[in-house]
């Protein structure tokens, strides 16, 4: 069943409520500026929040990037910011159950959604298919924006702002963005043919890597299936990634930005350049 326009309408007037951005609000060195203006009640329960998702996992990406030359290492300064961290595991919460009511309402009313095509929530609701049941129930909105989500991210604009993934931020500007990527882990094999029985050339962690071309054959490892890209080392050394473990800076990233009441919003969820 599709939606009638009145879904998008209503969501549009929702988050134009709060929509417009303020980049001159100031985010404390504290991970809690965006519940400042906050009774101290829900302060504390936001750190409770915090402290319990955070003690049931034990795979956090570190607070912070460390810079090493030709590497992007990973970094997730969302830990370092307690209300937008509760406010990013909520979301991905709702990806998880694909609950298209509460990403909306966390969605820029102008937010950036292609080069080209309309933008705002009419626009992104399209692109994404989630003005019929069907539609959200199949969009592959959930699993992309999920895989962005779990990829770190970084602050900016004083904090008002957050980025993901870590490697789109941090890309360095030496690199041509069209034809580079970032190996995503440590101790990542490139092989001499793309093949998971073929030899090892060597074990990459988080390097810079200039991307060559693409197989058109996927393989499936752990129940994920990848195509195979070939990469080029600045040593000239050539090999193949299997294409979970390669990122793109061009490819999928969002934006938040805080608001002036310290709610956060999504404007920007986009790819290609």
């Amino acid at each position: 069943m599709r939606f009638p326009l009145i879904f998008v309408i209503v969501f549009l007037l929702l988050t134009a409520c709060g929509g417009k951005k303020d980049p001159s609000v100031d985010q404390s060195e504290n991970a809690e500026a965006g519940a400042s203006s906050e009774p101290l009640v829900v302060t504390d329960s936001l750190k409770a929040i915090y402290k319990e998702i955070y003690s049931k996992r034990k795979d956090w990406l570190p607070a912070k990037s460390i810079f090493e030359l030709g590497k992007i290492n990973p970094g997730d300064e969302a830990l370092t910011d307690t209300a937008f961290f509760v406010f990013r595991e909520k979301l991905l919460q709702a990806i998880d159950n694909k609950d298209a009511f509460y990403l909306l309402d966390k969605t820029a009313a102008d937010i950036k959604c292609s080069f080209g095509a309309e933008d705002g929530v009419a626009g992104f609701v399209q692109l994404w298919q989630l003005d019929s049941q069907e539609g959200i129930a199949s969009s592959k909105l959930w699993t992309t924006l999920k895989s962005v989500l779990t990829q770190g991210g970084i602050f900016r604009n004083n904090g008002s702002v957050f980025v993901a993934p870590y490697y789109y931020a941090l890309f360095p500007d030496e690199y041509d963005a069209f034809t580079h990527g970032v190996i995503l882990g440590r101790g990542v094999r490139m092989r001499e043919s793309p093949s998971l029985q073929s030899a090892v050339v060597k074990s990459l962690s988080f390097d810079v890597v200039e991307i060559m071309e693409t197989t058109h054959d996927f393989e499936t490892i752990g129940g994920e299936e990848y195509p195979w890209v070939q990469v080029k080392l600045p040593d000239g050394k050539e090999g193949y990634i299997w294409g979970k473990f390669l990122g793109s800076p061009i490819g999928f990233r969002a934006g938040f930005t805080r608001q002036q009441n310290g709610s956060w919003l999504m404007d920007f969820f986009v790819s290609g350049d």
